[in-house]
């Protein structure tokens, strides 16, 4: 608990002193039947990644843009609720943007909050517009299925589809 703890401070302190704003802004619209997504989203992610998804620089990766284009990636569905659920470590490059923070896993979340979070983030800031055209809402029977599968962060940050 102590070493979780200590990621999320070193994690506040970098993302307050690149900048960031200690009070993201809420009052992004959220997609038609995606409240679910975004409330999970709002507790869980939106200190690191920002209100609006841009992440910060060199230590949390944007969501914005970038979640469509993995989910167009063979294995990107996959990676992403790796990700969720295990977390992530080591470099990735976004943009000739290296990140190399570390992110924890979410699997105190439900099968349906998941779900949820995954259905908001393919359809907030404009992601739902480059989505592949096979695209289909992740199931709570997807993430249960994914959730079997226990990986370490470092082995989730290896598997990214590139």
């Amino acid at each position: 608990m102590s070493i979780i703890l200590a990621a999320l401070g070193v994690g506040l302190y970098t993302w307050l002193s690149q900048g960031g704003d200690p009070l993201p802004s809420t009052s992004q619209s959220v997609p038609v039947g995606h409240e679910q997504g975004y409330s999970v989203y709002e507790s869980n992610c939106m200190a690191c990644h920002g209100g609006d998804g841009a992440g910060r620089p060199g230590a949390f990766p944007p969501l914005e843009g970038h979640v469509s284009e993995l989910l167009g990636r063979d294995g990107g569905r996959e990676y992403l609720l790796d990700v969720v659920l295990n977390g992530v470590s080591g470099p990735t490059e976004i943009d000739d943007e290296v990140y190399d923070g570390f992110m924890p896993g979410f699997r105190q979340l439900s099968d349906e909050e998941i779900a949820a979070l995954m259905n908001y983030l393919s359809q907030a800031w404009g992601n739902s517009e480059a989505l592949p055209a096979d695209f289909e809402l992740v199931t709570a029977e997807e993430v249960a299925e994914r959730r079997s599968r226990e990986l370490t962060p470092r082995a989730v940050g290896e598997s990214q589809p590139r």
